[in-house]
């Protein structure tokens, strides 16, 4: 259970949290080439592009799911909301989804190399067999 007060503590620490971001990865220009998706695809005759939205749509679904289940959860018409086991179940299905969400894994991946003043990432592989070494190696200690 979550008070709408706690609610709003987390939400101002998670908007600190992305402008910190943010402030850090704009001081080097390859930012702009994460904010539009550049991406590389070696079975491509032009391998580096922009606008590569194919990792959006494999989550689209996923996501629209996951707005809707969080506003319907988390709308606070009473001062708590109240926990119920399929409702943690979901909650917890969700959270396993997005650290096992290859482009997610990518994303951070991208943003952790700005922050540590690094050039853009192009190449960006993650192996489904890999993925905690991948996240726990090469991403978490940036932001730690």
């Amino acid at each position: 259970m979550i008070s709408r007060n706690e609610f709003k503590q987390i939400d101002a620490l998670v908007k600190t949290a992305i402008e910190e971001v943010y402030s850090k990865i704009t001081q080097k220009d390859d930012y702009i080439v994460f904010l539009a998706f550049g991406d590389y695809d070696e079975y491509s005759s032009s391998p580096y592009f922009i606008d590569s939205r194919m990792d959006g749509f494999k989550d689209k679904v996923w996501l629209q799911v996951l707005l809707e289940f969080l506003n319907i959860a988390y709308n606070f018409n009473t001062e708590k909301t109240s926990d119920t086991e399929e409702g943690l179940f979901i909650e917890k299905m969700m959270y396993l989804h997005i650290w096992e969400s290859r482009p997610y894994l990518k994303h951070l991946k991208r943003i952790a190399n700005l922050i540590d003043k690094n050039d853009y990432l192009w190449k960006n592989k993650v192996k489904n067999k890999t993925k905690a070494v991948f996240l726990s190696n090469q991403v978490l200690p940036i932001f730690n």
